[in-house]
């Protein structure tokens, strides 16, 4: 039977991720009989977003990427997506933790990080890469760095 997501996780969870209800990334998962993950990724456009996917993507059902700009420019949240995998990647933690910068590390499911930086309200999406950016060089992140803000 499966677990029901409480409604403040929920309500939480989409204040958190609040972007584009347009347009969307969506996973469908599929294993093979040895256990590899060999699902399929697409682009949802033109299309709302529901409570119901958020609920699959909290329940393990559905893979979601929300995509952080809205239709007005403006994002509440973003990501900065480190793909390196020959360093230490502490080193990149300890650094925005000594330094009080406003990221929350984790582990990507390919070995890498992703840092995300959440904000109150929305925010111009151009302000937000200009402040992401500004913190990639402090952390001397001179590597391939993708983030969602650059349209």
């Amino acid at each position: 039977m499966p677990v029901s997501t409480p409604q403040l996780q929920l309500a939480d969870f989409m204040a958190l991720f609040a972007g584009n209800i347009h347009n969307f990334g969506q996973h469908y998962y599929d294993f093979t009989m040895k256990g590899k993950e060999t699902g399929r990724n697409s682009t949802i456009r033109n299309k709302l977003l529901t409570i119901e996917q958020y609920k699959a993507h909290l329940a393990g059902k559905l893979g979601l990427g929300v995509i952080p700009i809205t239709e007005k420019g403006e994002c509440k949240f973003a990501a900065v997506d480190i793909d390196v995998y020959d360093v230490n990647l502490n080193t990149y933690i300890e650094a925005i933790e000594n330094n009080n910068f406003p990221f929350v590390p984790f582990k990507s499911k390919s070995g890498g990080i992703h840092l995300f930086l959440f904000l109150k309200q929305m925010v111009n999406a151009k302000a937000v890469k200009d402040i992401i950016n500004t913190y990639v060089a402090i952390l001397g992140i001179d590597l391939y760095v993708k983030n969602k803000l650059n349209k």
